[in-house]
């Protein structure tokens, strides 16, 4: 099952929150998009606006980052292909008080789509994967790095999504699952806790004929400005850059080995980098062994978290 840490209900942690609840006024919870370790995101229906929206809660304990990064793009990048923001609000409740977001709803992502259903036809595989280009090319032309672009945060739209009931939404993409969250001794959960927890949407009941090739780049978390790199990523191995394991900044470039990673998934429905262990090092042998050897330039500064592992770093260069 695809659910949250229910540790992770405490002071400072997630906000409870129930099917059927209304949150900040008017955005009634009616599925779980996802889950992460600093936010929960659900499927809201704005009752004042007539439309869906992912409504995105921040852990109590959780920084910010995201609508800033959302904000400046939405003012420097135009019509870019994002899941735009619509709105923020802080609720308050038996953890904390937390930040939300209110965002354009997507759809599957590529991960989903790869995972369960059929390869589109190949005009929709052009489309998409130019879509997506121009979305990455909007973001650096506005001075961001996604910074954690995968397979994940690459997201279909649905057609017509708003004009669905809410029992098209079950329809569609399926009831919600849930069991009730229950303490060791079988008592009902706290206060601090919902009471029953959700499984995430797999949109396995959507076939790629109900699909859009537009797409939306979710989830800016991660993401940053040319000029102010981070020292590093918490990017998948599948998708991270390989030039980070060699001492090399985050930049521009990280989001452009992702990309063409994803244009190559978009086309086959399958990950160009495969791994079994999501290690760096697996990564960089498959990517090798795909792609070719790295760069000589690379070969004195292979940066391994194990020190038994240094003497390793020619095995990725031609000799």
């Amino acid at each position: 099952h695809n659910v949250e840490d229910v540790d992770l209900y405490r002071p400072g942690g997630h906000h409870p929150v129930n099917l059927g609840d209304v949150v900040g006024h008017k955005f009634k919870i009616l599925h779980k998009l996802g889950n992460g370790g600093f936010a929960l995101v659900w499927l809201a229906r704005d009752l004042d606006q007539h439309r869906y929206v992912a409504l995105k809660i921040l852990r109590a304990d959780a920084e910010d980052h995201e609508t800033k990064v959302l904000k400046h793009l939405k003012n420097a990048a135009g019509n870019v292909r994002i899941t735009n923001l619509h709105e923020t609000f802080t609720i308050h409740g038996p953890n904390g008080a937390h930040q939300c977001l209110v965002l354009d709803l997507g759809g599957p992502s590529l991960k989903h789509l790869s995972m369960y259903s059929k390869r589109p036809p190949l005009p929709f595989r052009k489309a998409a994967s130019r879509k997506l280009a121009e979305g990455v090319a909007a973001l650096h032309s506005a001075g961001v790095c996604h910074g954690d672009l995968t397979h994940s945060n690459v997201l279909f739209e649905i057609p017509g999504l708003h004009d669905w009931t809410e029992d098209d939404i079950h329809r569609y993409l399926g009831p919600p699952k849930t069991a009730p969250l229950l303490l060791l001794d079988g008592a009902p959960a706290p206060a601090f806790a919902p009471t029953h927890v959700v499984d995430a949407l797999d949109y396995s009941q959507l076939s790629t004929e109900q699909l859009s090739s537009n797409v939306l780049i979710a989830d800016f978390s991660a993401a940053f400005s040319h000029d102010n790199a981070p020292k590093g990523l918490g990017t998948a191995a599948s998708f991270a850059g390989p030039e980070l394991r060699f001492g090399y900044p985050p930049s521009p470039a990280v989001d452009l080995w992702a990309l063409g990673c994803l244009i190559f998934e978009i086309h086959t429905f399958r990950v160009l980098v495969p791994t079994a262990f999501g290690s760096s090092e697996e990564a960089l042998a498959v990517a090798t062994e795909t792609v070719g050897a790295l760069p000589e330039e690379w070969r004195d500064s292979y940066d391994s978290p194990l020190e038994a592992n240094a003497g390793e770093k020619h095995r990725w260069f031609d000799d």
